[in-house]
């Protein structure tokens, strides 16, 4: 400070500059390419200089996989059978942390599926593999929610509800319970209701003829 009397130091100022508050991106959308890559994609949003990808997996917490500049991601440091959780933010500079919340979540699971057709019959390999991409889902939870499960679990052991055998018959119960298993799974992940199946009702007798359509519907909810 100056005056007629001369100088003197005021008091010590202190100025915060507030970051602006972007807004969420949107429409994640994480697809697997490969068994140890995922392309992840969403809208982006004003303002945004960057976007942060994060991840979480097996249990544990969400963490930061990458940046992209772009509203597109590859991140290819994912494993094999393993089921991803991703979201982003946004950042308004560069090395300057995300402002904005974070996006929706969407999961994306590394595994490569046996062929099934319209043509084709429904066999064991198809649903062991769909059991398993249950299981794969279910170990992005954490705790106990995220533990494997086996057919007699999920079929409760009623002997009106066989297990899956090599060369016998697959059961509509078998994929109801399936479905069940999935459908838990995904509510306890992401907190979401997935949309409704064809065919919402499939008895396990009389005997109904199991479509390509019921398997990839199933492993749609965990791609």
């Amino acid at each position: 400070m100056y005056n007629a009397a001369g100088v003197a130091d005021s008091n010590t100022a202190t100025v915060t500059v507030q970051q602006t508050a972007l807004s969420a991106p949107a429409n994640l959308n994480a697809i697997m390419q490969t068994t140890t890559s995922v392309q992840v994609s969403w809208t982006g949003c004003a303002g945004a200089q960057h976007y942060e990808v994060c991840r979480r997996e097996l249990g544990g917490v969400v963490h930061k996989v990458g940046e992209s500049t772009t509203t597109a991601y590859t991140d290819n440091s994912a494993g094999p059978n393993t089921t991803y959780v991703y979201q982003v933010c946004a950042s308004p500079g560069s090395g300057t942390a995300c402002t904005s919340p974070l996006s929706n979540q969407d999961i994306a699971t590394t595994m490569l599926f046996s062929s099934v057709s319209s043509n084709s019959p429904i066999l064991l390999v198809h649903v062991t593999e769909l059991l398993a991409a249950v299981n794969a889902v279910r170990a992005a939870s954490p705790g106990s929610a995220g533990a494997p499960v086996t057919w007699e679990q999920i079929l409760q052991g009623s002997p009106s509800q066989p297990v899956p055998t090599l060369h016998g018959p697959i059961y509509g119960e078998n994929i109801m319970a399936l479905r069940r298993t999935m459908d838990a799974a995904l509510q306890t992940l992401l907190g979401i209701t997935p949309p409704a199946y064809t065919d919402p009702t499939l008895p396990g007798s009389p005997r109904v003829r199991i479509k390509a359509i019921h398997v990839t519907e199933l492993r749609s909810r965990a791609q």
